[in-house]
């Protein structure tokens, strides 16, 4: 990361170069106004989760695992979540049966809020589709109106992101409102084989080359995470299921041997892969300061809560990825502009825009991506991510949200840099108030951390009788 050099100075370096960004590079997500200091959906984490014992003010939500064999102690559990005024919720990742259902989402002591569901392989539309029915029932049930979701069933259309020839290639538009769902849980999974990267030969979506492989790594989950939201419902949850890194089932990023640096299976940076030299993979990890930035860029583009998996980097411990996630994610709640008390709305700075003075330039091809929000006291907040080793520019289009901007103007990123840039509304233009350099704390740079399919160590603990911990199957994706 760059050396930190605090706030800098309320300016721009202007260009004389004519505006140019296509139409389509900007645009307003649909339906994604939300407030930021209370977002539609909890926070969750599959692997070790908070119990009812939790601290006061735990930010993250427990939910227990929903199965035939343990519906009483779920039941009891439920009750006492409602009671005490927290997120009722559960989760399923095998079939249950009417019995089942009907005790818990019917059940008159308590209502179901969230339903997280992991169902996956050839029946999952069908499989949903029958939660769903046991959920609903005839639209009395007492948690009829619970919010459902499916494993990676997400609003996405067609999805750039995906390499389709490799592992899962998710659930489309079409597959999620055949199945019901009414809550949006897209995959964003660093290093998943179902995302387009350099160590698989694979090009930028204009056909050009990464700039690194830390790029892809970072900008692609970004991208269909702002796929889903631009084809969301209004008043729809978008909770994401989240990872720092994820390899599993990706060859091309398992470098890993047992003996050179890595578990076998793992990604090891400096060591070559199958289409990356030893140079080339060196410092292309993802790191805790870049996980907390694309965890922000979640938040500014339409997610309205989380949903973590695994860290997937050695010695990267579930407090740390905790930590690290509602960091990023609630970083504008400290903004004393306000974001976290007024309504906002996403600005999707779509796939292409003007990059280093290349009108029309690709955020992949550019290696840089950014986002944004505006809010109801006319301020405005732009995250701008340079994972490049030289800096560069990027030129606002002429107007955004309604408002001119200054002709010509440009917001300057040095290199692997995130930038924050917060705006007021004056004289009827954007004006740039601050600039800072943000997520670069000096101790969570490390961009040389090895990457597992699985952490090396898992704490599971259990939760009573509930059994709220158990593993996502693994199947490949």
């Amino acid at each position: 990361m760059a050396t930190p050099l605090g706030v800098l100075q309320n300016r721009f370096r202007r260009s004389q170069r004519q505006l140019f960004i296509a139409a389509a590079a900007f645009s307003l997500s649909c339906g994604a106004s939300s407030a930021l200091a209370q977002a539609t959906g909890p926070y969750l984490d599959w692997g070790t989760t908070v119990g009812p014992s939790a601290p006061a003010g735990s930010t993250f939500t427990p939910a227990p695992f929903l199965y035939d064999g343990n519906v009483a102690s779920v039941q009891a559990y439920l009750q006492s979540q409602q009671s005490s005024g927290g997120i009722t919720a559960v989760r399923i990742n095998t079939p249950i049966s009417a019995a089942t259902a009907s005790a818990i989402f019917d059940n008159s002591s308590f209502t179901v809020q969230y339903v997280f569901a992991d169902l996956e392989g050839p029946s999952n539309l069908t499989q949903t589709q029958t939660l769903v029915g046991q959920i609903q029932g005839d639209g009395s049930n007492k948690s009829a109106n619970a919010f459902i979701g499916n494993y990676s069933f997400s609003t996405v259309g067609s999805d750039p992101t995906l390499a389709t020839a490799r592992g899962f290639s998710g659930a489309n538009i079409n597959t999620f409102r055949a199945s019901g769902a009414n809550m949006v849980n897209p995959q964003l999974y660093p290093g998943a084989p179902d995302y387009r990267d350099p160590a698989n030969g694979d090009t930028t979506i204009s056909g050009g080359n990464f700039p690194n492989l830390r790029s892809s790594l970072f900008i692609l989950p970004i991208e269909r995470l702002s796929y889903a939201a631009q084809s969301n419902a209004a008043g729809t949850p978008l909770i994401p299921y989240v990872s720092r890194f994820m390899n599993y089932g990706n060859g091309a990023l398992q470098n890993g041997n047992g003996t050179n640096g890595g578990p076998v299976g793992s990604f090891v940076p400096g060591v070559a892969t199958q289409n990356l030299t030893a140079t080339q993979t060196t410092n292309q990890m993802l790191s805790r300061d870049d996980f907390q930035a694309q965890m922000l860029h979640y938040r500014l583009r339409g997610a309205t809560g989380f949903h973590l998996f695994d860290g997937g980097v050695v010695g990267y411990t579930d407090t740390q990825f905790q930590s690290d996630a509602t960091t990023g994610f609630n970083f504008l709640n400290s903004s004393t502009y306000g974001f976290a008390a007024t309504t906002t709305t996403p600005l999707t700075f779509g796939s292409s825009g003007n990059f280093g003075g290349v009108a029309n330039k690709s955020s992949e091809d550019a290696g840089v991506i950014v986002s944004g929000v505006t809010n109801s006291n006319s301020k405005m907040a732009i995250l701008v991510s340079n994972l490049t080793d030289a800096g560069t520019t990027y030129q606002l289009p002429s107007s955004i949200a309604n408002v001119s901007v200054p002709a010509n103007e440009l917001l300057t990123v040095g290199p692997d840099s995130h930038d924050l840039f917060e705006f007021s509304v004056i004289s009827g233009q954007w004006h740039l108030d601050l600039s800072q350099i943000v997520f670069d704390d000096t101790g969570l740079t490390a961009q040389d951390e090895t990457g597992v399919p699985e952490p090396a160590a898992v704490s599971m603990l259990a939760i009573g009788a509930i059994g709220l911990l158990r593993r996502r199957s693994r199947r490949v994706r």
